[in-house]
């Protein structure tokens, strides 16, 4: 079972996005100051459960919509800011960039982190959050990529562009071309 799927079906991550989504209704009071309190309790390895890492990826839009600043200050801590990048990390943004549409204020919360995992490749094969999604961690941030090169928000001189066109292997970019044609 995936860790996205796991996370559907176990208490704490569970609750974890209980939390998230208290943040997101309620994001200027004291309710949502204690829950990511909580939250803050559980990020960033300090749970090692991939479940608690896929429910917080899930979350991240949520939480860079209701409370940015906070997801700002901890971004490379839930998704990787030097290498290797951790599991933990690789689910959460795995599980982002498969939960949502590529948004560009979202890829460039994410920038830094996808630059870190970039890096790695190809040498390691990233743990991916969402298995019955069809794509790998690594094929979702091609997918993001190149989406955001059809956008007109990333240029081919862009630094997280040239990186994934050096890095990456030809069975990834090769499989690019296959998501050109279907955007």
């Amino acid at each position: 079972m995936d860790p996205l799927t796991l996370s559907l079906n176990t208490i704490r991550p569970s609750a974890i996005r209980a939390l998230i989504r208290l943040v997101g209704s309620f994001p200027q009071t004291d309710a949502a100051t204690e829950a990511l309190a909580i939250l803050d309790q559980h990020i960033a390895g300090r749970d090692v459960s991939l479940a608690v890492a896929a429910a917080v990826g899930e979350g991240t839009g949520r939480l860079f919509s209701s409370v940015p600043s906070w997801i700002e200050e901890r971004v490379g801590a839930i998704f990787g800011e030097g290498l290797p990048s951790t599991d933990y990390q690789q689910v959460a943004i795995s599980t982002a960039l498969a939960t949502y549409q590529y948004q560009p204020d979202l890829l460039e919360l994410l920038r830094g982190s996808i630059l870190v995992m970039i890096e790695e490749l190809p040498d390691v094969e990233h743990v991916s959050g969402w298995t019955s999604h069809s794509r790998t961690c690594d094929q979702l941030i091609g997918d993001w990529i190149m989406r955001g090169i059809i956008d007109d928000h990333l240029s081919y001189d862009d630094p997280l562009v040239e990186s994934w066109f050096l890095c990456a292997g030809t069975d990834l970019q090769i499989g690019r071309a296959s998501c050109r044609e279907r955007v």
